[in-house]
């Protein structure tokens, strides 16, 4: 009866290593599939943007449900918007002549399509691609949204830190440190917009973000009189910031020459 049981347990042993070499076995193959298929959706999207550039288009983007693709010709000046199940419609372009998506006009005289571009983080919902741009696409009273980028130039989102998002608390102020601060922050989302408290009031506005470069816009406050606050250096601060830099979990604001304007830690970050 002994020798019954050792065998029992004996066996069961030998079937769990089996199972646990099996599944580890699956594990690493699940994880090589991953990368795999990151390596050849990278592959894939180049491959993609170079048959675009190759073709001469300098500005596409993409949006799902329905799929469609618009591409953009800036030296020709033209476009042309592919919606699935439907043709391919013409366009000619019109813009101030710096060739910014945000400012182009498509003009066609049998069909109205409104574009609206807004350089902000957009990701694909179905294949997760990063892009710069927002694109709001009003084709037959149908609201479309996508992302879209420039061909040829190192826009990638993957350059792109996420870790910008969030709440920052003030740590420096052009060369004066403030170390016990608690009130002056600012809070980043991905929406394109920011709010906080400059020592006085709070405010909110816009910002617009590429690689490493950011700038607010529209910024607003709530006009309380505070004696002694900081309000005025630390808005002007935020004008005049042209770069940002993500480093040792502190967030700098740099100018266009790179002059240190604002440094801040991320809040509950030690």
């Amino acid at each position: 009866m002994k020798k019954i049981i050792v065998i029992i347990i004996a066996s069961l042993s030998i079937i769990s290593c089996n199972t646990s070499k099996q599944s580890l076995n699956e594990n690493n193959n699940d994880n090589s599939n991953s990368q795999n298929t990151e390596i050849n959706n990278e592959v894939n999207t180049q491959a993609r943007d170079q048959k675009l550039m190759d073709m001469g288009y300098d500005f596409v983007a993409f949006g799902n449900e329905p799929f469609w693709i618009l591409k953009v010709d800036f030296d020709k000046r033209i476009a042309e918007f592919e919606q699935m199940g439907n043709p391919t419609i013409a366009f000619k372009i019109e813009n101030n002549g710096n060739n910014n998506i945000e400012e182009t006009q498509f003009i066609n005289a049998n069909t109205t399509i409104d574009i609206q571009a807004i350089e902000s983080v957009c990701y694909d919902n179905m294949s997760g691609e990063g892009f710069p741009f927002k694109l709001s696409i009003n084709y037959k009273g149908d609201d479309l949204q996508g992302c879209g980028k420039y061909l040829g130039e190192s826009n990638s989102i993957k350059s792109i830190n996420t870790d910008l998002y969030g709440q920052w608390i003030l740590r420096q102020i052009n060369d004066s440190i403030i170390a016990d601060n608690k009130t002056v922050k600012i809070n980043i989302n991905d929406k394109g917009s920011i709010g906080g408290n400059n020592s006085c009031n709070t405010y909110g506005g816009n910002y617009k973000l590429n690689a490493n470069n950011i700038s607010f816009s529209d910024l607003l406050q709530t006009q309380m009189f505070c004696e002694g606050s900081i309000e005025r250096e630390y808005m002007s601060a935020l004008y005049n910031t042209s770069k940002y830099k993500l480093e040792n979990k502190k967030l700098s604001f740099y100018d266009k020459n790179d002059r240190l304007l604002l440094v801040f830690d991320k809040k509950g970050v030690e």
